[in-house]
């Protein structure tokens, strides 16, 4: 499932579910925390060809953070069976351990 997100709009929110993983296709995303006392910790900033969302899915956990776009930005969601035929064998394991990836 291919999406656009504007610029600022958010992919996902922390504490929800969800059951696709993403992979940056264009632009850029931040992934942010937010905290118990108030406020938002940056974590990463997810660019073309990194993935992201894929604890909850994987596991069937809440989201553990929010992702929103930088700019006018694009990726590509794939259902947890989709994401794990395109890592190929072994790709789980290095994801879980957060080795990079190479998506076929």
């Amino acid at each position: 499932e291919a999406v656009t997100i504007a610029e600022g709009a958010t992919l996902f929110e922390q504490g929800t579910m969800g059951d696709l993983i993403y992979v940056v296709t264009d632009g850029e995303f931040e992934i942010v925390r937010e905290l118990a006392g108030g406020g938002e910790e940056l974590l990463k900033t997810a660019k073309r060809g990194d993935y992201l969302g894929e604890i909850g899915p994987l596991f069937h956990l809440p989201r553990s953070a929010t992702v929103r776009a930088l700019c006018n930005a694009k990726a590509i969601g794939y259902t947890v069976q989709a994401f794990r035929e395109r890592l190929g064998a072994g790709g789980i394991r290095d994801l879980i351990e957060r080795r990079p990836v190479q998506l076929e």
